[in-house]
């Protein structure tokens, strides 16, 4: 329970930074979303090693490519 409310806490701490970016400094949220993605992938190299990185990375790209070819094929909505 001690971890899943210091998750939420950190959830609210990036929610209102990125909140800070968007206002104070005028970040466009594209640029937001690059910083968080590049520290994100920062994080999972090092946790998980080059090769589990490089596993994830392509996971992630095949996943992507697919779901946006069955969506080009087929409308499902907004995928949240």
């Amino acid at each position: 329970m001690k971890e899943l409310t210091a998750f939420i806490k950190a959830g609210k701490k990036l929610d209102a930074l990125t909140t800070e970016f968007l206002v104070k400094d005028e970040l466009d949220p594209l640029q937001i979303a690059a910083l968080m993605q590049s520290y994100a992938s920062k994080i999972y190299l090092q946790a998980l090693g080059e090769d589990g990185f490089r596993d994830l990375m392509e996971s992630i790209v095949e996943s992507t490519i697919n779901n946006t070819n069955e969506s080009d094929k087929e409308d499902r909505g907004t995928v949240h």
